[in-house]
C-alpha cells in the first residue's frame, strides 16, 4: 500500500466492494462521520459486520453493484480475494491457466444510483472507493450524474492491467475516465502487477477551466445575439436612409415648386405695379391669386416641418448605432482576454499530463520487470495449496469411514468369542463340531489382529509451508 501523511477529513466515505483490511488502510489517514460499505462476498460481509456491529455510523449493504439491479449468481474461485458475478475473459483464464469456480452465491444487485441515493441523508459523500471488477464504468457515470459529484474529493479505483471480467475496463481507460471528470492520480499502488490499486483527487484547476469554458461559451452566445441585433438594426437604418432619401427627394420637388411660385408672385407683383391703373377691374384676379400664396405659404411650413422630424430620426439613429458598436467592442476584448486564458491553462495541462505519463511508464515497466516470475510463481503455489486441501478433506473422510469400521468389528469380536465358547460346551461326539471350533478360533485371531493394527496412530499429509490451518 501507499504511504500517507495524516490528513482528517469530515464527510462520508462511500465505499463499493470493500473489504475490512481496505477499510482500515483508509482509516489510518482519514475519519469520516459516516461511511456506507457495499459488499456481496458472503464472508467478507460477515467480517465487516461482526467489526462494526453497534456503530451507527456505519452502514453495511450485502449486495453487489451492476448497471442493471435484480438478483445474479456471484462466483467465487480458486484464487484469493477473486469473485464476481461476470464471467471471466480470455485474459484472465491466460493469465490463471488452472483457473476454476470454487463455488457460488445468490445476491441482490444494485444499480450505482441506488447505492447514491442511498446517501442523502448523510453528510456530504467526500471520499469513494470502487472494487467491482466488471462494473466500473457504469459506477463512474453515476457518480458524474449524482449530486455528490460536487462534494467528491478523493477516489479510489482498483482495477487490472487488462480487463478480466467481460464489461470490465483495464486500468487506461479507467484513468482516462477519472481525468475526464477533473480527478488527477496522485498514488499508484503496483505492488501487484496484474492488479493496481489507483488514488486520484480532484483538479480545482480543470474545474475552474470547465467554468471558464462556460463563461466562455456563454460570451460567445451573447456576441452572437448582439450580431443578430446589429444586423437588425442595420436592416432598420437601411430602411429609415430609403425613407430619408424618399422625403428629401420629395423636399428637393416642394423647394422647386416654391421658386417657381415665388417667380409666379414677381411676376404678378410686377403686373399689379403696372396695372395699378386697371385696380378696380382687376380687384377679383388679386384675390385669387393671394389664395394661391397663402396656400403656397402652409405647404412650405408643412414641407419644412417634415425636413426637420426626418433629421430628428436620423440623429437618434446614428447615437443608437454608436452606442452598439461600443458595446460590440467590448464583447471582443473580453473574449480575447477569456481565449488567451483557456490557451495558457490547456498548455499547462498538456505539459503536466506529459510528465505524469512519463513517470507512470517508468515506474511500471520497472515494477514489471522485477516482479512477473514472482507474481506467476505465486499464483500457482495459491492454486496447488487449494487443491492439496481438498485431497486432505477427502482423507479426513476416509479416516472416519475406517475408524466406524474398527468400531464395528470391535463389537463383533465379543460376540464371536461367546459363540466360540458355547459350541465348545457342546458335546464332542456332535459331527463337525470341533472343525467348527477350530474355524472360528482362527477367525477371531485374524480379526483380534486387524483391530490391533487398525488402532495404531497413523500419519496424516502435512500441509506445505504457508498454508493456514
Amino acid at each position: 500500500m501507499f504511504e500517507h501523511s495524516p490528513d482528517a477529513q469530515h464527510g462520508t466515505l462511500v465505499a463499493i466492494g470493500a473489504s475490512l483490511k481496505d477499510l482500515q488502510f483508509i482509516a489510518q489517514t482519514k475519519q469520516f462521520q459516516n461511511t456506507l460499505v457495499v459488499q456481496a462476498e458472503q464472508r467478507l460481509f460477515i467480517e465487516l459486520e461482526d467489526h462494526f456491529r453497534g456503530n451507527p455510523d456505519v452502514q453495511l449493504v450485502r449486495a453487489a453493484v451492476s448497471k442493471q439491479n435484480g438478483t445474479e449468481q456471484l462466483h467465487l474461485y480458486n484464487f484469493p480475494g477473486l469473485h464476481s458475478i461476470h464471467p471471466p475473459s480470455p485474459q484472465l483464464h491466460a493469465l490463471m491457466p488452472g483457473l476454476r469456480v470454487r463455488s457460488t452465491q445468490t445476491v441482490q444487485v444494485l444499480t450505482p444510483a441506488e447505492v447514491l441515493e442511498r446517501c442523502k441523508d448523510l453528510a456530504p459523500v467526500r471520499s469513494v472507493w470502487v472494487q467491482a471488477y466488471g462494473s466500473e464504468l457504469p459506477i463512474l457515470d453515476a457518480l458524474e450524474a449524482s449530486p455528490a459529484f460536487d462534494t467528491m474529493e478523493q477516489l479510489y479505483l482498483r482495477s487490472s492491467v487488462e480487463p478480466m471480467f467481460d464489461l470490465g475496463s483495464d486500468a487506461a481507460t479507467l484513468t482516462a475516465r477519472a481525468e475526464n471528470l477533473d480527478f488527477v492520480l496522485e498514488r499508484s499502488d503496483t505492488g501487484d502487477a496484474d492488479w493496481i490499486l489507483q488514488d486520484f483527487r480532484k483538479d480545482r484547476r480543470a474545474r475552474e477551466l470547465r467554468s471558464l469554458r462556460s463563461v466562455l461559451t456563454d460570451v460567445q452566445e451573447t456576441i452572437s445575439q448582439t450580431r443578430e441585433m446589429i444586423a437588425t438594426r442595420d436592416d432598420q437604418i437601411e430602411a429609415l436612409q430609403t425613407q430619408l432619401v424618399d422625403s428629401q427627394t420629395t423636399l428637393a420637388g416642394s423647394a422647386q415648386m416654391a421658386e417657381e411660385r415665388s417667380a409666379q408672385i414677381q411676376t404678378l407683383q410686377t403686373q399689379l405695379a403696372d396695372s395699378q391703373t386697371t385696380l378696380a377691374s382687376s380687384a377679383q384676379m388679386a384675390e385669387e391669386r393671394g389664395e394661391q400664396i397663402q396656400t403656397l405659404q402652409t405647404q412650405l411650413a408643412e414641407t419644412q416641418a417634415a425636413l426637420t422630424s426626418t433629421a430628428q430620426m436620423a440623429e437618434d439613429h446614428g447615437e443608437q448605432v454608436q452606442t452598439l458598436q461600443t458595446q460590440l467592442a467590448e464583447n471582443q476584448t473580453a473574449l480575447a482576454s477569456t481565449e488567451q486564458m483557456a490557451k495558457e491553462r490547456g498548455a499547462q495541462i498538456q505539459t503536466l499530463q506529459a510528465e505524469l505519463t512519463e513517470t507512470q511508464t517508468t515506474a511500471q515497466a520497472a515494477a514489471q520487470k522485477a516482479q512477473s516470475n514472482l507474481e506467476l510463481a505465486l499464483r500457482s503455489q495459491v492454486m496447488v495449496q487449494s487443491d492439496l486441501r481438498a485431497l486432505q478433506v477427502k482423507f479426513h473422510d476416509a479416516e472416519k469411514i475406517r475408524q466406524t469400521q474398527q468400531e464395528l468389528l470391535g463389537k463383533l469380536a465379543p460376540r464371536l468369542r461367546q459363540a466360540m465358547e458355547q459350541l465348545r460346551e457342546l458335546t464332542p461326539s456332535q459331527d463337525g463340531t470341533q472343525n467348527v471350533s477350530i474355524a472360528l478360533e482362527s477367525l477371531l485371531s485374524e480379526d483380534a489382529e486387524k483391530i490391533e493394527a487398525g488402532s495404531a496412530p497413523r500419519n496424516t499429509p502435512k500441509q506445505p509451508a504457508g498454508e493456514g490451518a
